[in-house]
C-alpha cells in the first residue's frame, strides 16, 4: 500500500496490486478493510485524515489480482515487496521467510521474468551493511574502508545474489534488468509527508538522514553492470 501513496497525493495511475494466489489476496483485503473508512473520505482536518484517505483510494480505486490472473508481459515495470535487511539473502513475505532460488523460481513459475525492469523495494535489498548515513552519495560508497577487509568483500547483498543466480540462468535472454535500493524503506513520521518514497538510515526515520529512494538506487542490467 505504501508504494501506492505517494500516486494517490500526485494523482497518478495507480499501480496494480498483484498476489501468489487468492489466500493471500482476501488476507490483504481483510486487513485492509479492518483499519481502512468504512466509506470514501470526505472531510480532511489533518495530516492523519489525508493519509487515511490515501490509504482507501489506494486500495479501493487500484486493481487486486493474483499471478494466475494476469498476464506480466504487459507491465513495463514490477515491484516485488517484502521484508529484508542489509546482507541477508531472503524475502520475508506475510509468514513465509524465501531464498534467493525460491525468489526466481517463483518470478519465473508466473511470468514476472517477462517484465525487463524488476525492482526489489525490502530493506537494505541492494545493502551489504546497514548504512550508517546517506550524504547524498549511494550507501555502499560510504564503506570504502571496509571495502578492503576480507569479511566485507565476501558480503554480498541481496540484489547482487539475485544478479549471481540470474547471469547462471541460460533460459533467461538479455537486458534484464533488475534494481534495489540503499537503506531502510519508510513512508511517514515525523516531518515526512509521502509525497514521495524514502530510504532512511533508521527506523523510525530521521529526517535529518533520509532522502528520496529514487536517490538510493542500485541497478544491473544481467550481464552488465549500470554504473
Amino acid at each position: 500500500m505504501g508504494q501506492q501513496i505517494p500516486r494517490v497525493f500526485k494523482n497518478k495511475m495507480l499501480y496494480d496490486y498483484v498476489f501468489k494466489n487468492e489466500k493471500s489476496k482476501n488476507d490483504f483485503l481483510k486487513m485492509a478493510e479492518s483499519w481502512l473508512p468504512q466509506s470514501e473520505p470526505i472531510v480532511i482536518n489533518n495530516d492523519d485524515d489525508a493519509l487515511n484517505a490515501a490509504a482507501y483510494f489506494s486500495v479501493k480505486k487500484a486493481k487486486i489480482k493474483t499471478v494466475n490472473d494476469t498476464d506480466f508481459k504487459e507491465y513495463n515495470k514490477v515491484y516485488i515487496l517484502g521484508h529484508g535487511s542489509p546482507g541477508s539473502h531472503q524475502l520475508g513475505l506475510g509468514s513465509e521467510l524465501i531464498d534467493v532460488q525460491t525468489i526466481i523460481s517463483r518470478m519465473k513459475d508466473c511470468g514476472i521474468l517477462n517484465v525487463k525492469d524488476i525492482r526489489f523495494t525490502s530493506c537494505g535489498s541492494a545493502d551489504k551493511v546497514a548504512p550508517k548515513n546517506f550524504n547524498n552519495a549511494p550507501a555502499e560508497s560510504l564503506s570504502c574502508i571496509l571495502n578492503s577487509l576480507p569479511f566485507f568483500k565476501e558480503k554480498e547483498s541481496l540484489l547482487e545474489q539475485i544478479k549471481k543466480h540470474l547471469e547462471n540462468d541460460e533460459s533467461l535472454s538479455d537486458g534484464l534488468k533488475i534494481s534495489g535500493y540503499h537503506g531502510y524503506g519508510v513512508h511517514y513520521g515525523q516531518e515526512l509527508f509521502p509525497y514521495s518514497h524514502y530510504r532512511s538510515t533508521s527506523i523510525p526515520a530521521d529526517p535529518e538522514h533520509t532522502v528520496k529512494r529514487s536517490s538510493q538506487k542500485k541497478t544491473f542490467i544481467i550481464n552488465k553492470e549500470l554504473d
